[in-house]
């Protein structure tokens, strides 16, 4: 894959591609029997992922990027940098008032409801609810029927079918949105620091000295409100099965049904829901997810009855000796790319040297996280996936998306006996599977 060059963009190229991926992704729907996309309430959440709908989801990443660059073209330089800088955090912040006063929620799923009777029921004003609206329709989300009366689009319905979104827009846009506003300030103050205190984060929310993100998360709230920051974080998680991060890319980037009966560890594993699909696609696997003591709360009301046998929760922090020894896997999705390197390799040797002793012969390692791909060699969708999760890192914790042959060498910097053997990125997957192998 190479990237176009500009001068290779133009309005009627871009026209014409547009055209040509929008019949195929509508051609392969209509063979399928597959509804097609639509900003109808009623309308599908996701386009179908999976090997066999790889020609689809192709089609898909090149209609996103021609899109975007049609935008930009149509709009001129002057006016799209201006609209940008002017209405784009206005976009995010009107979603995040919805999420925190309940409004996707609020608007019934079927049918509309008047400003007023909405009003009624919010803890918001008849004025702000329609001022919060009009900017909102302006990107379909939320429409009005006929006047003085709003419903539902299917972009709006998303974060009241799948819950877990307003967790995720709370976590994003409530916490993560001020503190990205001053990344400047803190490239400022600290330089290029590696220090995981000394981020934007701890300037836009005033933390005390010393103290970071989790800190924040685990301390934050009175009584049983305390730790409620880490609660919420675990239920943004879940979120994270869309947008190229799908659970269904664990699975497939590694072949866990060749384990047999096996214990897998999900180190810092949140609530759960990587291990509760993977438990759910390979019957012969027990898991044990381990986070901490904060979590559990919302790893009991998230695993099945039916899955309560083999996925467990065990209150770990990994900055200490792992305590498992008869595991045949620890995973770390998501885990690693949160530190910078110094607290990387300790986590990882943590695994290897444990409360019991040096880990077996043969215990793998399976890293799923993001691989900062080679510009022009992933659609441009994914790349931006993956530079938005570095910039969010360097936010929160002067941590980074790290390269390949970065990887490979944080390693070597853990111990020589890890040998990885595998880095393989599932069509569509922002994340890359990373196989390690402990040789003694």
């Amino acid at each position: 894959m190479t990237t176009r060059a500009p001068k290779d963009i133009d309005l009627a190229s871009l026209a014409d591609s547009i055209s040509a991926d929008a019949k195929t992704i509508t051609d392969i729907l209509n063979q399928e029997k597959l509804p097609q996309p639509t900003l109808s309430a009623c309308g599908p959440m996701k386009y179908p992922g999976g090997p066999e709908m790889a020609r689809l989801q192709e089609a898909r990443m090149n209609l996103l990027t021609s899109a975007w660059a049609l935008e930009q073209l149509a709009a001129g330089p002057q006016d799209y940098i201006y609209w940008q800088a002017y209405s784009a955090k206005h976009d995010l912040t009107v979603l995040n008032a919805f999420a925190r006063f309940g409004v996707f929620e609020a608007v019934p799923t079927s049918g509309d409801i008047s400003y007023v009777d909405l009003a009624a029921k919010l803890p918001l004003t008849e004025r702000q609810l329609r001022r919060l609206f009009r900017h909102a329709m302006t990107k379909n989300v939320f429409y009005e029927p006929r006047p003085d009366h709003v419903a539902h689009t299917s972009l709006s319905m998303a974060p009241v079918k799948k819950r877990s979104l307003g967790p995720w827009i709370n976590h994003n846009l409530g916490e993560i949105l001020p503190a990205s506003s001053r990344l400047a300030d803190a490239i400022e103050k600290y330089g290029d620091s590696q220090e995981p205190n000394e981020v934007a984060l701890g300037i836009a929310w005033n933390l005390e000295k010393g103290k970071g993100l989790f800190d924040w998360f685990k301390n934050d709230g009175e009584g049983s409100r305390k730790g409620w920051r880490a609660r919420q974080f675990a239920e943004a998680m879940e979120s994270m099965d869309g947008g190229g991060h799908d659970v269904q890319f664990v699975a497939e980037g590694f072949d866990w049904g060749s384990l047999g009966e096996a214990i897998v560890i999900d180190v810092g594993g949140s609530s759960g829901h990587i291990s509760i699909s993977l438990a759910e696609k390979f019957p012969a696997l027990r898991l044990v997810v381990q986070d901490l003591p904060e979590v559990e709360t919302a790893f009991d009301a998230l695993v099945p009855d039916d899955l309560k046998s083999r996925v467990s929760f065990q209150a770990h922090n990994f900055m200490e000796p792992q305590p498992q020894e008869d595991a045949k896997v620890f995973l770390l999705r998501h885990v690693l790319h949160d530190w910078p390197d110094g607290i990387a390799v300790q986590i990882l040797r943590n695994l290897i040297t444990g409360e019991h002793g040096v880990m077996k012969d043969g215990t793998r390692i399976v890293v799923a996280d993001n691989v900062m791909p080679l510009k022009g060699t992933v659609p441009t969708p994914i790349e931006r996936l993956t530079t938005t999760a570095d910039l969010q890192m360097w936010t929160v914790l002067n941590a980074l998306e790290r390269r390949k042959e970065d990887w490979i060498e944080l390693f070597k910097q853990v111990d020589e006996r890890l040998d990885p053997v595998a880095f393989f990125q599932p069509e569509g997957s922002s994340d890359t599977v990373i196989e390690v192998v402990f040789c003694k």
